[in-house]
């Protein structure tokens, strides 16, 4: 007969989670983030200037009227990728779209309400999908992208069609462990976009132009 496992209080794991107190540990909120890049024609992989990413204009505080990718807060019964799914449909009326979990931001002061982990998503379409405000949304852009490198500054132009132009700049910091490179990216400058979306914005464009930032 196998002998039941017990913690160091003698307690199985049937009477551990029978008495576990999640109000021991206070929690931080979760939300998922989308960078969508829509892919006009062939690009320059130095440039990116033949595609756009949707951005939406937020309809609420903090950082009311400000833009940023469309997003919000996971359900409890919901898969992150369900959530990412939801959360888009809801802001944008895009949907079925196949999402890629890009990288988890989790800056203990990256949002003014509490403390809030994101999880930011990416995806790449070639079609001439329109979007549609909705939600928290007060409006849905395609924005042109163009971005370029000074030295260890990254400077980034977002424009769409209404002659609106946001200018983020980051500074791109290089470290190495062993012989691996690794890239971060700092905000200098937000240039009218909301929280640390600028900085999601410079690790998808990495990861879109095949780390060649």
């Amino acid at each position: 007969m196998i002998e039941e496992l017990r913690n160091l209080e003698g307690k199985t794991e049937e009477e551990f989670l029978r008495d576990y107190d999640s109000s021991k540990y206070r929690k931080p909120s979760v939300t998922v983030d989308m960078v969508i890049f829509k892919k006009e024609n062939a690009y320059d992989d130095q440039v990116c200037n033949n595609f756009k990413v949707l951005l939406i204009k937020r309809g609420n505080f903090p950082d009311i009227g400000k833009w940023a990718f469309p997003g919000g807060f996971i359900e409890m019964e919901e898969d992150l990728e369900e959530s990412a799914a939801r959360e888009l449909e809801e802001e944008t009326g895009l949907s079925g779209i196949y999402l890629q979990q890009l990288r988890t931001f989790g800056t203990v002061d990256r949002d003014k309400r509490d403390r809030v982990i994101t999880v930011a998503y990416m995806a790449i379409i070639d079609e001439d999908m329109k979007a549609i405000a909705g939600d928290d949304a007060a409006e849905a852009k395609w924005f042109d992208l163009n971005f370029e490198i000074d030295k260890d500054i990254l400077n980034i132009e977002l424009s769409n069609e209404d002659g609106l132009k946001l200018t983020p700049q980051l500074k791109i910091i290089s470290k190495y462990f062993g012989r691996r490179q690794v890239l971060r990216f700092s905000i200098i400058d937000r240039g009218g976009i909301a929280s640390d979306h600028s900085e999601i914005l410079a690790y998808a464009l990495n990861k879109l132009t095949n780390s060649l930032i």
